[in-house]
């Protein structure tokens, strides 16, 4: 991994698309590649927040880091078989579980056309060693429904990850290849000092693995009615850990 990654907006990257960073600015109509209005993105992306203040939107998505080493990261092309793959991933029993998400193709290619309007959300495909083998968003929580459940900031950073293959999980393959994104995603998205990920309340797993890390224990958390999440931090500043500890039960 270089110290000082270049990064990338949000454009595909080892793939024949040639959107430039001008076509996600902005989640209003007429933004992006797929030129969707602003109902269309709220209708699609149900977990978007509409009460945050547009002087409070930042004008790019997430900047992806360019990893070098065994774990790297390309932006998901709904115009490709991306949306296949993604679905049968989280058809299987380990991501539906976890996920709640086993939709059709046509769902996860709509779902990435509306994230790959707007600047709130990049939706990725994993490779390790080259091969592909997750899933992954990298979001902005300001602008999410979990950001009413910590003292977010509009710089700050969250990522949901989904590994497509089970027989990859439980060998500590994983961990130290996320912590050193964590870093590296920090390093490319200045002035960020936060990542959170909020688990379901009944994953013990990975918080048990973030703690060991050195992430915040923000404790579980009402997201919304229907959803119960166990709150982590990566908090690069005193006062990113004490937003994380924020309204903590």
């Amino acid at each position: 991994m270089t110290n000082t990654p270049e990064s990338q907006p949000n454009r595909p990257t080892n793939t024949t698309s040639t959107h430039s960073n001008d076509d996600v600015r902005g989640d209003s109509a007429g933004h992006g590649p797929f030129n969707l209005s602003e109902q269309e993105i709220y209708e699609r992306l149900h977990r978007l927040r509409r009460d945050v203040p547009s002087s409070v939107i930042l004008d790019e998505p997430p900047r992806i880091p360019d990893l070098t080493g065994r774990l790297t990261l390309r932006t998901a092309d709904p115009t490709t078989d991306d949306p296949e793959t993604v679905s049968r991933w989280m058809n299987r029993p380990h991501l539906v579980e976890t996920w709640e998400q086993p939709w059709p193709a046509d769902r996860w290619k709509r779902d990435w056309e509306a994230k790959l309007s707007g600047t709130y959300s990049v939706p990725l495909i994993m490779l390790l060693d080259g091969e592909e083998c997750g899933y992954m968003e990298i979001y902005r929580p300001h602008r999410d429904e979990i950001g009413h459940v910590y003292d977010s900031r509009p710089h700050d950073l969250g990522f949901h990850v989904a590994v497509g293959d089970v027989a990859r999980t439980g060998h500590g393959v994983f961990p130290p290849l996320l912590m050193n994104l964590c870093d590296e995603l920090i390093a490319a998205n200045p002035p960020s000092d936060l990542i959170v990920v909020e688990p379901d309340y009944r994953n013990e797993r990975l918080p048990r693995i973030a703690l060991m890390n050195g992430w915040v224990d923000g404790g579980e958390r009402q997201q919304r009615a229907d959803r119960r999440v166990h709150l982590l931090g990566y908090a690069k500043t005193d006062e990113a850990r004490e937003r994380v500890l924020a309204g903590k039960e």
